[in-house]
Formats: structure tokens, C-alpha cells, sequence
């Protein structure tokens, strides 16, 4: 939140890039659920996602925020 309400402040920042979490139903334990998470990112497009990005303190990744856009496209280098 900017401090008038939701979103970000219009700047320029520098982002984080993640993994988006498994479904559900790949968190219930099996004895090969590690094989199944493994298989659901693999599969998952633009993996995988660069080290550095995922890190706050290296990530070469910036987004300008601008008012009233509410979608940006980030593009990694591996």
C-alpha cells in the first residue's frame, strides 16, 4: 500500500521474483510427493526462474511503476 490506499507508490523498484506456491493437493505428504512437486515445476513455462532474481539483495530485476497501470511484464536472462 502507498499510504491513500492499495498498490504501490508511482517509482521505481526493485523485484523479487518467486515461485508461485504447488496446489494443494501436491502439499498432502506421500512418499513421493517431493517427485510430484519436482514434475508440477517442471513443467511450469520460463523455468527455471534465475537465482539471483529470487534474492533482494542481487535481483537485476527493476519495475517502474506507473499511475493507473496495473499489469507489468518482466523479462529474466538465464
Amino acid at each position: 500500500e502507498c499510504g491513500v490506499g492499495a498498490g504501490a507508490c508511482v517509482g521505481a523498484y526493485k523485484a523479487v521474483v518467486a515461485e508461485a506456491p504447488v496446489p494443494p493437493e501436491l502439499m498432502r505428504y506421500t512418499p513421493d510427493s517431493s517427485a510430484k512437486i519436482a514434475q508440477y515445476y517442471a513443467k511450469l513455462p520460463n523455468r527455471p526462474i534465475p537465482g539471483s532474481a529470487g534474492d533482494v539483495a542481487s535481483t537485476p530485476v527493476t519495475i517502474e511503476i506507473q499511475q493507473g497501470k496495473t499489469t507489468y511484464e518482466i523479462s529474466l536472462r538465464r
